[in-house]
């Protein structure tokens, strides 16, 4: 199999774009990361790829026209109308909605949410969203996802407290995350001497930077002055 073969294959087996139909026959002017030729969309979206700062693109197919861009929504103001039906723009898309963040590495959305709630009505807000606590039963998502959270850039993300969808409450000591039903294996992302289950009420976990670092802790589920991060599937 080729490379173009390759990319075609993967064009059609993954979710990474969506076409966004309202948006046909836009071209942004100012706005745009890059323009380049492509020979086909799945080129162009291979392109915007590449680049970490890319998350949406235009395609022109008669042209072979490829733009790429930063952000997914533009103002009208931006963009001139282009009469040919086979400008289309394609985005990565979050089944959360606009105020998720797609994270390209692990290829799943988040949305931090500055709102203090218990652990169980943190998990409804987020169903209510068509997303989850946060899961990261996925050693590579785990991984990728607690490095982005320890570099983030915003300075006051490191000083909150935020519920991850951690739970023993069915079975102490046993913790499973509720989103995926998988059981957590152990783990290097707790603080030191726990989980403790102090006084026997602590069955949900969030985390919170200590030292420079964010590590875990179960509390009361009950508490209701922690914030927490959902996260959705990709379109």
């Amino acid at each position: 199999m080729n490379l173009v073969e390759l990319l075609e294959t993967l064009s059609r087996n993954s979710f990474f774009w969506t076409e966004v139909s309202e948006w046909k026959g836009r071209i942004s002017v100012g706005h745009y990361l890059w323009r380049t030729e492509a020979h086909s969309r799945t080129a162009c979206s291979y392109i915007c790829l590449q680049d970490e700062s890319c998350v949406s693109f235009f395609y022109q197919n008669s042209k072979r026209f490829c733009q790429g861009h930063s952000s997914v929504f533009l103002d009208l103001s931006d963009a001139i109308s282009e009469i040919s039906p086979k400008t289309v723009y394609f985005k990565v898309a979050c089944i959360g909605g606009p105020a998720y963040i797609y994270e390209r590495s692990a290829n799943t959305c988040f949305s931090i949410k500055e709102k203090r709630r218990t652990w169980n009505n943190a998990q409804s807000y987020c169903i209510s969203e068509n997303a989850w606590l946060l899961d990261m039963s996925d050693h590579q998502i785990l991984s990728l996802l607690m490095t982005k959270f320890n570099n983030y850039q915003d300075p006051y993300f490191a000083f909150l407290w935020y519920w991850i969808g951690l739970t023993d409450i069915k079975f102490e000591g046993h913790f499973i995350w509720t989103h995926s039903k998988h059981s957590l294996n152990g783990s290097i992302y707790w603080l030191p001497g726990q989980p403790d289950n102090a006084n026997g009420i602590q069955h949900c976990v969030y985390m919170r930077n200590e030292g420079g670092q964010f590590l875990w802790d179960d509390i009361d589920c009950m508490v209701g002055f922690i914030e927490f991060i959902c996260q959705s599937d990709v379109i």
